[in-house]
């Protein structure tokens, strides 16, 4: 799909972006950011999704979901379900009926079937997997999840993982986890994040996190697969949810594109063009969850901050992404007009991390005419920005007197390293 992008567009932008002061003093050195070019995104994907077949024969699949009950459901003769399983398993197509396992009445059919879609390394089983590590309600199955995106180079679900391997009513029992310690180290040893002889638990907790901040900074695992066909397909699916505002379709679109990685942030870019808006903001809210690993994107969104719709998401966006070249343009924005804009610019300066925005963060969290959300963001970017200071005494003020929403004040101060 082509993306269009104006050349004065292109320049403005570059211009706002280059040599400007950052104490919000210069005030007519940023010219106007023009609005950017959009186009019929999810009209476009709807027609190629119409011309393209995108499923199985729904015979041929009647036949592959027998030999998979007959391979794995319980009770059937050990023989018989030891043929079936080799059956299925040599049929290339068998990944269809192994992704309808996933959603089995029984755990132990949704188990092997996530094991063997893991073992198949078909790349398009990373979306019905994904889906699944959000309804997978047993611990013992979960693992298995994870397990599998694992083997197709996804660890978004290592943190889970960690969090599962400890007692208790809602986690793993005994045997489920000496499983679960076994394939974490399996993880790290495909990872090549080895751990030493006969970990404890807590020491893999421990492991299975940093690998899951790499995870998280980067988007990917080894090198970037291309995208197949059948993948591409299903990714293109979930942004036309993003173009809908039924809540579960979004909220089900928006969990598995953020936890695919760079894998789903071409296909991002695109939607950041579409001219239906919930497309356009459901994918920046996506990028902002992706963050630094969607790098790539910063261009469209950089454009973004002249639409007069999405520029808020936009800026948030940019703060997720710690991209360095917006943050002249976002210092611009605390100096009012826009009070949407200025908090959310206020809240997107410290996680970008330029030190030269404190003067001007510094004067917002002062002044006493702005709205307390603006001051708030302020003093978080001060916070993180000068590891406490003004910044952090702000925040525990307003926590200690009740003055402020407490559950955002918790989720800032949260956000902030370790005193």
């Amino acid at each position: 799909m082509k993306i269009i992008r104006t050349t004065t567009s292109g320049v403005l932008l570059g211009l706002a972006l280059v040599g400007v002061a950052c104490d919000g003093d210069s005030a007519d050195v940023l010219p106007e950011l023009e609005p950017p070019v959009l186009e019929p995104v999810a009209r476009s994907l709807t027609l190629r999704l119409e011309g393209t077949p995108s499923g199985i024969d729904d015979d041929r699949l009647a036949q592959l979901q027998d030999l998979m009950e007959t391979a794995f459901v319980p009770g059937v003769d050990a023989n018989l379900a030891s043929r079936a399983r080799d059956a299925l398993l040599a049929e290339p197509d068998a990944h269809w009926a192994l992704e309808r396992g996933l959603r089995h009445e029984q755990p132990v059919v949704r188990s092997n079937a996530a094991y063997q879609l893991g073992q198949l390394e078909v790349q398009a089983a990373l979306v019905p997997l994904v889906r699944r590590l959000k309804y997978e309600k047993v611990a013992s199955c979960k693992v298995w999840v994870i397990d599998a995106l694992a083997r197709l180079g996804n660890h978004s679900g290592l943190r889970e993982l960690a969090s599962l391997m400890v007692r208790g009513p809602r986690s793993l029992q005994a045997d489920d986890l000496v499983q679960a310690g076994e394939i974490s180290i399996g993880i790290l040893d495909r990872a090549h994040h080895p751990i030493g002889r006969n970990p404890s638990y807590s020491e893999l907790q421990s492991t299975l996190g940093e690998l899951d901040r790499t995870w998280r900074r980067r988007g990917f695992v080894d090198a970037i697969a291309p995208t197949g066909d059948l993948t591409r397909l299903r990714i293109d699916r979930l942004l036309l949810d993003l173009a809908q505002f039924q809540l579960r379709s979004v909220d089900d679109a928006r969990f598995v594109l953020q936890r695919l990685g760079v894998a789903a942030v071409p296909a991002l870019r695109t939607a950041l063009h579409a001219q239906n808006n919930y497309l356009r903001n459901h994918a920046l809210e996506v990028i902002r969850d992706i963050g630094p690993a969607a790098a790539d994107a910063a261009d469209d969104v950089l454009a973004l901050l002249g639409d007069r719709i999405s520029a808020p998401y936009a800026v948030q966006a940019l703060g997720a992404m710690q991209c360095a070249r917006a943050a002249p343009r976002l210092t611009s924005f605390l100096r009012g007009g826009d009070r949407e804009l200025q908090m959310a610019a206020a809240g997107a300066l410290g996680p970008i991390g330029d030190a030269s925005t404190i003067p001007a963060l510094r004067r917002l969290l002062r002044d006493t005419r702005a709205t307390l959300d603006a001051r708030v963001q302020a003093a978080f970017s001060l916070a993180l920005l000068e590891h406490g200071g003004e910044g952090y005494t702000f925040l525990t003020g307003m926590r200690n007197s009740g003055r402020y929403h407490e559950p955002t004040l918790r989720e800032l101060l949260d956000r902030l390293p370790a005193k």
